[in-house]
């Protein structure tokens, strides 16, 4: 059996769908979307109606592990191991949680650390409804 932790190949699936699934969710509030090149340090390019233009960084998780006794989410924002992104990368990160099918959306001003956890408690559509209001509304224009 494939340790989906460490195969490249599965672990290249899951940041694909979770992209897949970003954008089918910002889909509704973008007029273009594109996919950028895999040596970007964003994942997502998106047109706004007034024509301006914005990146999204997405992260994908498939399972929940425990921290403290508590079971949360986690994703890693590393760009490569020990080199952290930038203000200047993205605009927006898009941490998802795909066995929910779910978004939460962060500025980058927003993120603290390198690792970003979230309680499976807290993860629900509502987080991801607020979430992207809040997003959006940082770039309306």
């Amino acid at each position: 059996m494939l340790e989906y932790r460490t195969n490249p190949i599965v672990l290249s699936q899951i940041g694909l769908a979770g992209e897949f699934l970003a954008a089918s969710v910002l889909q509704r509030h973008f007029k273009t979307i594109a996919f950028a090149n895999h040596n970007s340090s964003y994942d997502l390019i998106l047109e706004q109606i007034n024509g301006g233009f914005l990146t999204c960084q997405v992260k994908t998780t498939s399972t929940a592990d425990k921290n403290k006794g508590y079971s949360s989410y986690r994703w890693n924002l590393d760009k490569v191991k020990h080199k952290r992104y930038t203000y200047h990368d993205f605009h927006f990160v898009a941490f998802v949680v795909l066995p929910l099918r779910l978004c939460w959306f962060r500025l980058y001003d927003e993120i603290k650390g390198s690792c970003v956890r979230k309680s499976i408690n807290k993860f629900n559509a509502e987080l991801e409804k607020t979430s992207l209001q809040k997003v959006l509304r940082a770039f309306d224009e």
